[in-house]
Formats: C-alpha cells, structure tokens, sequence
C-alpha cells in the first residue's frame, strides 16, 4: 500500500482543515479585503474548524464504505435514502452557514 494510500483519510482531514481555516480567515468588503488574524487564531476559531474539517472526513469514509458494500450488493440503497440525504446535507449546510 503507498504511503498516499495509507494516509488518504489524513490529508483529506489536512486539506479540508486548511480549506475551511483559509475560508474563514477573511472576506472582501467594498475598501478591500480584510483579514480577521485574531479572530481565527483564537481555540475556539481552531476547534471549530478541527470539528468541521473531522466530521467532514469521517462522513466521506463512511460513504465510501456504504457505496463499497452498495456496488458489491451487499445493502441496497433506494432513490429515497439518497434524496433523504441530499436533503439532510443541504439543511446542515445551511445551518453552518447561519451560524
């Protein structure tokens, strides 16, 4: 197994990590860009953004489990469940982004 392999959930969580902290880090106004250093180096910033980039990379791998034993014929997934969750993520997307 290649090192890319064995640490694929790893640098997933790193890329998502650093993906969700660069987002947040500053936004654009009509003077320009303005960088919140404070506000996104403080623990809370930090743990909010290691609970978000965990459970972004924890639910990849366990659809990535589900669409294995899904193709192998082992569970059967219904139009229905993925509507479900289609619906389910758009909801918590909205959610993250309201708070």
């Amino acid at each position: 197994m290649s090192f890319r392999a064995k640490y694929s959930l790893a640098f997933l969580f790193l890329a998502l990590f650093a993906h969700v902290s660069i987002m947040d880090l500053f936004f654009v106004s009509y003077s320009g860009p303005v960088f919140l250093w404070e506000e996104n180096l403080a623990i809370r910033t930090v743990v909010v953004h290691i609970i978000c980039a965990l459970l972004s990379a924890l639910s990849y791998k366990l659809f990535a489990y589900i669409r294995k034993d899904a193709v192998k014929g082992r569970i059967v997934l219904s139009d229905k469940v993925l509507v479900i969750c289609s619906i389910a993520l758009v909801f918590s997307i909205v959610f993250t982004i309201s708070h």
